[in-house]
């Protein structure tokens, strides 16, 4: 099945390789719930530097699918950790009962 995807980046990095990287990585997590066999209609990943503190990434992740929207943030030294630990937690949401995965309904 073929989804038909918006996606939406907002990425205050600093370094453009760590904003394709990302992107790279979203996209790889992106095909693997697509091929699990999910519905999604709508990607958001928004990424920021929080000023002085040890773990200053931030990533927010908006998931639109399977009439749900699951929404999930994480803090981290790394991009990649924060962005890998916020995904798993959407993922797993996505596959419990909807009852308790939505977090906002459309």
């Amino acid at each position: 099945m073929c989804n038909t995807l918006g996606l939406y980046f907002q990425m205050e990095v600093g370094d453009p390789k760590s904003s394709l990287s990302l992107i790279e990585l979203a996209l790889d997590r992106l095909k693997a719930l697509e091929q699990k066999k999910m519905e999604f209609e709508y990607f958001e990943l928004r990424l920021s530097k929080l000023d002085d503190a040890p773990q200053n990434k931030q990533v927010s992740i908006k998931l639109d699918g399977e009439g749900h929207t699951f929404i999930d943030s994480e803090t981290s030294s790394r991009w990649d950790d924060a962005f890998l630990n916020a995904f798993e937690r959407i993922q797993d949401q996505s596959t419990v009962s909807p009852c308790s995965a939505v977090l906002w309904r459309k």
